[in-house]
């Protein structure tokens, strides 16, 4: 049964690295295989402007022959990425990722920052487990059409 009163700060993952927008693909790459991560924030100074993940790089970059030490993460970054408020209800958060049928959002404080992530792997670790993951889960891998 879910805990209603679960909000996305009480499972996401704090400290969330960035990369900003003008940075190199390669710059973006090596900060992720330092810190073990596959998706980082993009920033312009302080601004989120979108989002990149190791698929990004690979797909947008790599697959298209791009020089990884010229091409700019603006360049091969996710524009249309999905957010969530660090204090908005952990299961309004579940049904967002379910519609939209994504396995992470970026969490956001009352500045507009982003604080953290919360991804699929957070709410199966959460007490609000089982039948929402499952339904989550279940909204993310249907295909679209």
């Amino acid at each position: 049964m879910a805990n209603a009163s679960l909000t996305v700060k009480d499972v996401m993952t704090f400290g969330t690295e960035t990369v900003q927008a003008k940075q190199s693909i390669m710059e973006a790459a090596d900060k992720m295989r330092q810190c073990d991560i596959g998706i980082l924030p993009v920033v312009n100074d302080r601004e989120l402007v979108g989002m990149i993940s190791d698929r990004d790089i690979t797909v947008r970059s790599v697959a298209e022959g791009r020089d990884p030490n010229t091409t700019m993460v603006q360049d091969v970054m996710t524009r249309n990425f999905m957010l969530c408020h660090e204090h908005q209800k952990l299961d309004e958060a579940s049904q967002l990722m379910k519609d939209k049928q994504v396995r992470r959002l970026l969490v956001v404080n009352d500045d507009k920052e982003v604080v953290g992530i919360i991804a699929l792997g957070d709410i199966a670790n959460s007490p609000m487990n089982g039948e929402m993951t499952g339904e989550v889960l279940q909204g993310i891998s249907q295909s679209r059409m």
